[in-house]
């Protein structure tokens, strides 16, 4: 069977009497090729290989290699058709940011010097949304704070306004580092932060910063080719 280009091919594989939905998924660790993967959802028909290899080489090359995603750490997607027209639904990407994580335990701590007792324990885990919302959405899993006297013993601080302000900037602190990360390229709608850092590094000193989007990091229209350079390709369906 001939096709006009990608999007008409994968346009007719998803149609329900043929494959149906498409899953496809990307996830990478530092140092690695990213792992790329893909199925129909709700099929169960063998993909012939001529079928299979010309589809991962459309994903891979024109998506996960078109552009520079190199601090996104997993991306997924389905495509579907829908009455004829190719559509992308349920879009993920997130960043756990593990490959600066020496980075920002350091940031974090300069940033945090000023605000915190000159001898202080903190640690705590939450999540929430950027922008104007961002408090309204904001949920506290935990959160401890502590100084150390004389005798190096802990004092809590229950101080609820100091807490409320600590949290504002850490959320301050996590918008401005997303923002240099992805170079205004992109932009991540929510975060968790797993934070466990004190004055001294003899202390366990950790930060886990992860950010999701649930919206399109690349478009459908990066499979458009010219009408002039579209070149016809023949697949056996057999």
């Amino acid at each position: 069977m001939k096709f006009k280009d990608n999007i008409s091919f994968i346009t007719y594989l998803t149609y329900p009497e043929m494959y149906g939905k498409l899953a496809v998924s990307m996830s990478t660790e530092s140092g690695c090729p990213p792992t790329f993967d893909f199925y129909f959802k709700n099929s169960s028909k063998d993909i012939p290989s001529e079928v299979e290899d010309k589809l991962h080489n459309i994903l891979y090359d024109h998506f996960f290699y078109a552009e520079d995603y190199s601090h996104i750490s997993d991306y997924s997607f389905e495509l579907v058709n829908n009455n004829g027209i190719l559509e992308m639904v349920n879009s993920v990407y997130s960043s756990n940011h593990s490959f600066e994580e020496d980075a920002i335990k350091s940031s974090i701590r300069y940033y945090l010097e000023d605000e915190l007792f000159e001898r202080y324990t903190l640690s705590l885990q939450f999540s929430g949304a950027y922008g104007k919302k961002s408090k309204e959405t904001m949920n506290v899993k935990s959160f401890y704070l502590a100084q150390f006297d004389e005798n190096d013993k802990e004092i809590e601080c229950l101080d609820e306004i100091y807490k409320s302000e600590l949290l504002s900037k850490i959320i301050n602190w996590a918008e401005g580092e997303s923002e240099d990360s992805s170079a205004g390229e992109y932009e991540f709608d929510t975060f968790d932060i797993d934070l466990h850092i004190s004055y001294s590094e003899q202390y366990e000193t950790d930060c886990y910063f992860i950010e999701e989007s649930k919206s399109e990091l690349i478009d459908l229209s990066i499979l458009e080719v010219d009408p002039e350079d579209a070149e016809e390709f023949e697949i056996s369906f057999n």
